[in-house]
């Protein structure tokens, strides 16, 4: 059998296009391998920006109510293994590698005995949805990689639909305005479906998703934010006309995406007590989240790394990302802020480097590997818009060894831009901790 590195290899190049959007091609590979996820209670979350930590913040709340959960995520940081937990841990290589070998010998004659080409993320989808068909789970989490309608984990009707959030983002796929987006994101909704939406003032083309079989809850309406007496920063949510209220003063994730994670999980619980009532009905799940509250933090986003001076890694490449990251960043404090930035073509380049801009940056340009990055002249041709101080790197190491001997203690280090700038981030300050 092939190792995962050899899986990954031929995973990468099996299709003729890296991103291939539709459906007809994993239903017909799934409906060979027989993949049911009927027994659990299935979640898909979509989003422009929050999908990651809401989903973080359901898994940590079911794991600690001894739930078994199966969470499906992209992209990774440090190895494809992360896109795949079950119960909290990574699924190890053999059962990644057994599961793309019933994938690999059912396309070669899922088409009426014709072989089908799958795209990578359409063979991480079903190895993920396949491991979870085999094992017994309480709970399946399944995060949406791009858009929703046409995305692979669409192929599952889930029992919920979570919406995060819409801004623009992958607008070659998507369209060119919010309305657009919106319509392709609330394609995971299906009839009959509880839907939870995240974010203000939704738009039309997601509201006309929503009919009468529907159980929705919206931010600003069914929960929200707003402020204690003493400015403290409060959840609430209204379910079967109570009303619980959530301190998010000492939150690490965003406080939207908590408060989008605890509405969802009051209908995860509706339907494990009805489903399984004896393991779950005494189980105080709100007072549970709200100890989780100070202790969730997510890979990735606003992750400090370093302090004196400061190191913080975020992924952010659109603008909506990047206003939370200049909003956090203004709760820190700090002399002088450098900013690395890598990022790919299909990002709004521009406005997020106009946004990052509010923090009065010395840039620090940088290429990054692949066929999708940009090349750093380009950002840099942003950043000069805003800035005199715009230096090129060849690379995230070069920027990081320049600018860890250039600032000083009390500055701020902001690497940004993608998950492929964490991951060049963390492997560099890695070799650099170990003397290589």
């Amino acid at each position: 059998m092939k190792t995962l590195s050899q899986w990954l290899d031929y995973i990468e190049k099996a299709h003729t296009q890296e991103i291939d959007m539709g459906l007809s091609r994993i239903k017909q590979v799934a409906s060979k391998l027989q993949i049911d996820l009927a027994n659990c209670v299935v979640v898909t979350v979509a989003g422009t920006n929050g999908k990651g930590s809401t989903c973080r913040f359901i898994e940590q709340t079911l794991l600690a109510c001894d739930a078994t959960i199966g969470v499906y995520s992209s992209p990774h940081i440090h190895q494809f293994n992360e896109r795949i937990r079950l119960n909290g841990a990574n699924v190890s290589d053999q059962i990644i590698c057994e599961a793309f070998n019933k994938i690999y010998t059912e396309s070669a004659t899922a088409n009426n005995g014709q072989p089908i080409s799958l795209t990578y993320f359409e063979y991480a989808t079903l190895c993920a949805l396949l491991i979870f068909s085999e094992s017994e789970l309480d709970v399946c989490l399944l995060e949406v990689g791009l858009g929703g309608r046409l995305d692979a984990t669409n192929i599952i009707d889930a029992d919920i639909g979570v919406i995060t959030s819409i801004g623009l983002d992958h607008q070659d796929y998507l369209g060119n305005t919010l309305s657009d987006i919106a319509f392709e994101k609330a394609g995971i909704i299906k009839p009959k479906q509880h839907v939870v939406v995240g974010y203000d003032n939704p738009q039309s083309s997601l509201l006309n998703y929503i009919v009468e079989t529907n159980t929705a809850f919206f931010k600003g309406v069914n929960f929200d934010l707003k402020e204690d007496s003493t400015n403290n920063s409060v959840g609430w949510v209204r379910f079967n006309d109570e009303l619980y209220e959530i301190d998010l003063s000492r939150a690490k994730i965003p406080q939207q995406n908590i408060m989008t994670a605890i509405a969802t999980l009051l209908f995860v619980f509706d339907k494990l007590v009805k489903q399984e009532a004896t393991k779950f009905e005494s189980i105080n799940y709100i007072d549970i989240s709200q100890r989780l509250v100070p202790q969730v933090t997510m890979p990735g986003r606003f992750q400090v790394l370093q302090k004196k001076p400061y190191i913080i890694l975020d992924v952010a490449h659109n603008q909506a990302a990047a206003e939370l990251v200049v909003k956090q960043c203004a709760r820190l404090d700090y002399t002088h802020c450098y900013i690395i930035v890598g990022m790919l073509k299909d990002k709004n380049i521009t406005d997020t480097i106009k946004t990052l801009s509010a923090l009065k940056p010395s840039w620090l340009c940088s290429e990054l590997p692949g066929a999708r990055a940009v090349k750093a002249e380009v950002i840099a041709n942003d950043a000069k818009q805003c800035s005199k101080n715009v230096r090129i790197l060849p690379c995230i190491e070069s920027a990081l060894n320049l600018v860890k001997n250039e600032a000083s203690p009390s500055d701020l280090i902001l690497v940004v831009g993608s998950f492929i700038v964490a991951s060049e981030c963390l492997y560099a300050l890695d070799k650099q901790e170990k003397g290589d």
